[in-house]
C-alpha cells in the first residue's frame, strides 16, 4: 500500500500508469465509523481522474479538496492508499500517544505496549523458531549466539556457557523512569545503583525496576558511592542539542549539564552509554584516551583517568590525574 503524509489541502495522489484511465470519473464516500475514503468508478461521477507528468509519460492522478475530506486529511497523521478491483479505499491513522505526568507513576509495560527487549527472528535470518524474550540462559539463544557472533567461534563451550550465563552486576546512570533500564531485566543482570535528578522519574523507576535508585544531581555524585560493576548504561539529555528542544533551552546551558561518566575503576568490565540515538563503548574510548595522553607525555603514570562526554559537541574530554585541557578529548 502507498504510505502519503499529513495534509493540510486534501486528498491528492497517483497511481501507476494503466492502473485507472486518466479522464475517468469517480464518486467517493466517507466511512465515518473507520474514517476511511472510499473511491469507486462511476460514468455519472462527480470526480475527475487527471493526470501527472513523470518523464515521458502521465499517471492518473486523484485530487480531492472538499471540506468533509480536508478536515479529515487534517486529523490524520498519515494516510494508506489501498487499490482494490472495483474501489480504492484510503485509509487515514493516527498515531497513539501518551502523555507523561511529572509525579505520576506510570506502567512501562503499559507504556511500550509490550516488554522493551521483545523480539522475534524470522525464518528468512536462518532461525526456525522465535523468542518472545530471550535470557541469555535460554539454551536455543545461546546456540544461536555461538554460531553467529564471531568473539564466540573459537572459545570452548565450557568457556561460553560460564559467559554468557554470568550473572552481572549494572549500574544506570542518567536512568530517568527506567525505559532503557527495562530492557536489562534479564536474570543474567542485577542492578545495584541508579541515579536521576527528577522525583517523579525515580518513583516511576521504582514502581518498574526497583528500590536501589538515588534521587539526585549525578555531578553531585561521589563515585566512590557507586558500587563496583561489570557493566554502566545510561541516556544522557542532550535537550539543546536534539528534537527534544521544545522549550530551546540554550546550547550553552545545555553544555554545562554535559553528562560526566567516571571510568575509574578497574573492575568494570563495560561501560555503556546511549545518546541522540546512538551507543558508545566507553572501554574502547578509555583506552583511545589513554594512549592519546601517553604519546602526548611519554613517561607520566596514569593514575587516575575521568571521561566527560559531551553528546553536543560529539567528543570524550578526559582528565588525568585531575588535570585536563581542551586538547585532552577523543572524538566520537
Amino acid at each position: 500500500m502507498k504510505t502519503l503524509k499529513k495534509s493540510l489541502r486534501g486528498l491528492t495522489f497517483s497511481l501507476e500508469k494503466d492502473t485507472v484511465e486518466i479522464g475517468s470519473h469517480f464518486n467517493y464516500y466517507i466511512n465515518t465509523t473507520s474514517r476511511d475514503i472510499i473511491i469507486s468508478p462511476d460514468k455519472n461521477g462527480k470526480g475527475t481522474v487527471s493526470r501527472k507528468k513523470c518523464g515521458k509519460t502521465y499517471k492518473p492522478l486523484y485530487d480531492i479538496r472538499s471540506k468533509e475530506v480536508r478536515e479529515l486529511c487534517q486529523a490524520a497523521d498519515y494516510m494508506q492508499v489501498e487499490v482494490l478491483e472495483n474501489k480504492i479505499v484510503v485509509h487515514t491513522f493516527k498515531k497513539q500517544r501518551h502523555i507523561i505526568q511529572r509525579n505520576h507513576i506510570v506502567s512501562i509495560e503499559e507504556l511500550v505496549g509490550r516488554k522493551t527487549g521483545e523480539i522475534v527472528i524470522c525464518k528468512a535470518a536462518g532461525a526456525e523458531w522465535d523468542f518472545g524474550r530471550p535470557t541469555l540462559a535460554n539454551d536455543e539463544y545461546f546456540e544461536s549466539l555461538c554460531r553467529t557472533v564471531p568473539s564466540y567461534y573459537k572459545k570452548s563451550i565450557k568457556q561460553k556457557k560460564n559467559e554468557i550465563k554470568a550473572i552481572y552486576n549494572v549500574a544506570s546512570l542518567f536512568s530517568g523512569a527506567g525505559l532503557l533500564d527495562y530492557s536489562f531485566m534479564d536474570p543474567q543482570f542485577k542492578f545495584v545503583y541508579a541515579v536521576d535528578f527528577d522525583p517523579g522519574a525515580c518513583d516511576t523507576y521504582r514502581e518498574n525496576i526497583g528500590d536501589h535508585i538515588v534521587c539526585q544531581d549525578i555531578r553531585t555524585v561521589d563515585s566512590e558511592t557507586i558500587p563496583n560493576t561489570d557493566l554502566i548504561i545510561g541516556g544522557p539529555c542532550c535537550q539543546g542539542y536534539s528534537n527534544a528542544n521544545r522549550r530551546d533551552i540554550d546550547k550553552e546551558t545545555a553544555a554545562k549539564k554535559a553528562p560526566a561518566k567516571k571510568a575509574e575503576k578497574e573492575t568494570e568490565a563495560a561501560v555503556v552509554i546511549q545518546y541522540a540515538g546512538k551507543e558508545i563503548a566507553a572501554k574502547e574510548i578509555l583506552e583511545r584516551a589513554k594512549i592519546a595522553f601517553a604519546d602526548a607525555n611519554p613517561g607520566v603514570k596514569i593514575e587516575t583517568i575521568v571521561l566527560y562526554v559531551k553528546p553536543e559537541e560529539d567528543v570524550a574530554y578526559y582528565v588525568v590525574n585531575g588535570i585536563g585541557n581542551d586538547d585532552y578529548k577523543i572524538e566520537l
